[in-house]
């Protein structure tokens, strides 16, 4: 902001300027005229008009001092020609008088009046005084502007109420009215909690209340009961601001959006039967004389992108598969769900590990939008244990290495290729021996993202883990993650298998 400061003294005006740079203005004007007095003040008045965002806080006027000397009538006609103006007129005005007699501010019509010998600090007080004083005039002229504005502008698409200082209804509009039930008469100094009375606790009201009283903006979806009993939903702001009186009062403008909610709400219903249809999808445990199956799962959202399956394909033969499809949530699980309608059928009756991957990646690829030619792709590996033959063969398309252990060794089974579904690719079988006792963990890569390790971190903690045979994984998973109310940045699944000695 600026300041104007006019003597005719040269020497008085260049202290004043001094004093002036004490109070952290912007930009300090001087005048040894009433023609260049004017002429400032024309400059500023076009500076304001032409409304220049950027520069507007040079022309805006925080106060004058003005060096009375032998003038006392041409400065009180000066004067009265600002206090006319509509720009100026709430201007706040500092008379130095040096003169012997002591001058009277009320008959001179000052904001400030310095007499006497002009003592540096209390001219300082005087101009920190006026500068605070023009401030918080402008400030009530714009928040005068803004309560008009919103009480008079938005009637036909806002719910507007205003609150005083103890947070009592002074105002509600039609539209709030209309929405809530109730009429103003019956609205008017009741508490605005009046129609959410019960659905926020007290402490949540205190941090509405101490937001305000810091000048803040308080932002929330509200739900509000109406007089019938009715239930209605409001995207709120309150404003604290100042009516045109000065008093604090707070402005509370919402959208309805009750429609909205009721269908969030209705969507939030059935992703929830949608998830506990996927998760009854899940397998259970298995378990005989030559192998255990156990897996944990846990979903970053509702529905998860993750799968895992294990069925025996025979008396000595089992298949097991673990897949990760990209994204999450809705368009993720809608795959997987597909994906897993095949398995029954395919993986009790195919002891190959390719031919099923072939199989889910023309799934996919059918599923391709014709539209837009987005493919859907999945990371997955696919695996038959024999216990006939002593050997593990296996496929992975694109995913983290599962991990053997047997005969003291833990074995990396890494994949050579892409995600399934990206591109056409000749998948070719990979194969290990093993000797019972041993393990086998399978696990997507949210395992180690929501942990914020890297995947060959994880490993070597898997790895550490697995080299002690007595400890289950799933279990320290579940102790781990079960409880855990954090945000997941990504599905887990992780299996667990043990291969039993006969």
């Amino acid at each position: 902001m600026a300041v104007i400061l006019f003597s005719k003294n040269e020497s008085l005006l260049d202290k004043i300027e001094e004093m002036a740079c004490n109070v952290n203005v912007r930009a300090i004007y001087k005048a040894r005229e009433f023609s260049e007095l004017e002429f400032i003040l024309s400059r500023s008045l076009t500076g304001l008009n032409k409304d220049e965002s950027n520069k507007k806080s040079e022309y805006e006027i925080d106060f004058i001092v003005i060096d009375l000397e032998d003038h006392v009538d041409k400065v009180m006609e000066f004067r009265n020609d600002i206090k006319r103006h509509p720009y100026f007129h709430e201007v706040p005005m500092i008379f130095l008088n040096t003169r012997n007699d002591s001058l009277n501010n009320f008959v001179l019509g000052a904001d400030h009046l310095v007499n006497g010998s002009l003592h540096r600090d209390e001219i300082i007080n005087k101009m920190k005084m006026a500068r605070r004083q023009s401030r918080l005039t402008r400030k009530l002229r714009e928040d005068t502007n803004v309560l008009n504005y919103l009480k008079y502008s938005t009637h036909a698409t806002m719910l507007v109420i205003i609150l005083d200082s103890r947070g009592r209804i002074i105002y509600a509009n039609d539209r709030f009215c209309q929405i809530s039930g109730y009429s103003f008469e019956e609205l008017s100094d009741k508490d605005f909690q009046v129609t959410n009375k019960g659905v926020y606790s007290e402490s949540y009201y205190m941090r509405v209340y101490q937001t305000l009283k810091n000048g803040e903006i308080w932002n929330s979806q509200w739900k509000h009961i109406g007089k019938k009993g009715h239930v209605f939903w409001t995207d709120t702001n309150i404003l604290p601001l100042a009516d045109e009186y000065g008093r604090e009062v707070y402005v509370s403008f919402s959208l309805d959006i009750t429609t909205q909610k009721e269908r969030e709400m209705q969507l939030d219903s059935q992703l929830e039967l949608a998830q506990k249809i996927q998760e009854t999808l899940m397998p259970v445990s298995f378990v005989n004389e030559q192998i255990s199956f156990r897996h944990f799962y846990k979903a970053s959202k509702k529905l998860s992108g993750d799968l895992c399956a294990w069925y025996q394909a025979g008396s000595n033969r089992y298949n097991v598969i673990l897949i990760d499809v990209m994204g999450h949530g809705v368009p993720s699980s809608l795959i997987t769900m597909g994906i897993r309608s095949l398995l029954p059928g395919l993986m009790t009756r195919v002891s190959n590990p390719i031919k099923i991957m072939d199989r889910l990646e023309r799934f996919v690829n059918e599923m391709r939008n014709s539209d837009t030619l987005t493919p859907f792709y999945f990371t997955g590996i696919c695996m038959t244990i024999d216990f006939e033959t002593k050997q593990i063969h296996y496929v992975n398309a694109g995913h983290p290495q599962a991990l053997l252990s047997v005969d003291e060794e833990i074995y990396e089974l890494s994949s050579d290729y892409f995600p399934a579904g990206l591109v056409q690719q000749d998948y070719k079988l990979k194969s290990f021996s093993f000797n019972a006792p041993g393990k086998v963990v399978m696990y997507t890569d949210g395992l180690f993202e929501n942990a914020g390790i890297t995947i060959a971190e994880g490993i070597l903690k898997l790895k550490e883990s697995m080299s002690n045979r007595a400890i289950s994984i799933i279990s320290e998973l579940k102790e781990e993650w079960a409880q855990s109310e954090d945000h997941l940045l990504d599905d887990i699944c992780i299996v667990e298998i043990d291969l039993f000695d006969q």
